[in-house]
């Protein structure tokens, strides 16, 4: 049973690394933190998240902490800053933030595999940058916002290969994501005959979700005593590449 657990789980991270992924959930989902303990950690991540009019990608690094309620669950928060944000096809980029709250949670075990469940529900806000473009007698500008709310649900297997070296895969749902992305341009027209130019501008908006509302996760931790590192893939609703650690007190 434990060389079938163990090759079960080696087959789904190679599998999710040959998909070259990771993710936006700074907070570690397979750990939790136990009753009266303080967890605190950090992530950076490069992530393409897939909504249904395009995808947007990102350069997220941030931290979070937690505190174990019970033997059961713990209540965690996480603050993350947006390095580089830039939907497709937009030629430009800008900066944003990313706040969560979130319970993660003993589900069940077997045989040496551990099951936590996870919840949370973040907000990001970013700015998306300016792109010019010209054409015969006429110039001008576009520039852009977002903000998106999502809740994320999901379940993570745990197996220990060594007293380090953990594992963990699992999969989750986006129940709900809305969100808007708000574009605004100006344009300068060269009326031409000595009578220069007018300038113009104009606002719209729309409607963003995601386009995929199931994800996969799966990563490894090895633990140096008092403090571990971390490496996170996940695939499907968002490709993302997370580097992070963690630590309790």
């Amino acid at each position: 049973m434990r060389r079938l657990a163990s090759l079960t789980l080696a087959t789904i991270l190679l599998v999710s690394l040959a998909l070259s992924s990771s993710a936006q959930m700074i907070a570690d989902p397979s750990s939790q933190a136990e009753a009266g303990v303080i967890e605190a950690g950090g992530a950076a991540c490069i992530s393409t998240v897939e909504y249904e009019d395009g995808e947007i990608e990102r350069k997220v690094v941030g931290a979070y902490g937690a505190y174990g309620v019970n033997d059961l669950f713990d209540v965690y928060g996480t603050l993350g800053f947006i390095l580089d944000a830039e939907p497709e096809d937009w030629g430009d980029s800008d900066t944003g933030f990313l706040v969560a709250a979130g319970v993660r949670g003993y589900l069940l075990s077997f045989e040496e595999i551990d099951i936590r469940g996870y919840a949370q529900l973040q907000h990001i806000k970013e700015e998306y940058g300016s792109a010019s473009a010209s054409v015969p007698g006429a110039s001008g500008s576009v520039s852009g916002e977002g903000e998106i709310t999502e809740l994320i649900l999901g379940a993570v297997a745990e197996y220990g290969f060594t007293d380090a070296l953990t594992a963990y895969g699992g999969v989750e749902l986006i129940p709900y994501s809305d969100g808007e992305i708000e574009v605004s341009g100006s344009a300068e027209i060269d009326l031409g005959l000595g009578f220069g130019g007018i300038e113009t501008g104009s606002s719209d908006s729309g409607d963003i979700e995601r386009d995929s509302l199931i994800g996969v996760r799966g990563g490894v931790t090895y633990d140096l005593g008092g403090f571990w590192l971390r490496g996170e893939v996940a695939v499907l609703s968002e490709t993302t590449f997370l580097i992070g650690g963690g630590t309790t007190f």
